[in-house]
């Protein structure tokens, strides 16, 4: 595998865990159809998986940390994502924890560069 496809792993305390799972709960009403764009059915996808995590891990103890593996697709659509709409602590803790592990591979995307290539 290549080493820069190895998933995020991220320590989420209960909080940061729910911040997440909010922003992701009006992205996962999104009906999919041929005009949904690719990176909200990740979303969609990841959600799924990140639901059932956040319940096995305990979400309803304020008290948990859990660690949670996020594909780096998914770690560079939701670092731009928290960049684009106001985000509360836990969302600002969560942006700057995939900031450090995408910088730390060198892989945070240039988004100017790579939405200029896709034409947008």
């Amino acid at each position: 595998m290549n080493a820069g496809a190895v998933p995020i792993r991220l320590r989420l305390s209960y909080w940061e865990s729910l911040g997440l799972k909010k922003f992701l709960e009006p992205i996962c009403q999104t009906k999919v159809g041929p005009e949904t764009r690719n990176e909200t059915i990740v979303l969609i996808e990841f959600a799924e998986k990140f639901y059932g995590k956040c319940f096995g891990h305990g979400l309803n103890r304020s008290d948990k940390v859990a660690t949670y593996q996020i594909p780096i697709s998914v770690a560079r659509i939701i670092h731009y994502r928290l960049q684009c709409q106001p985000t509360n602590a836990a969302l600002q803790q969560i942006l700057w924890l995939l900031d450090q592990h995408l910088t730390n591979r060198g892989l945070k995307p240039e988004f100017e560069k790579t939405l200029a290539i896709l034409g947008h």
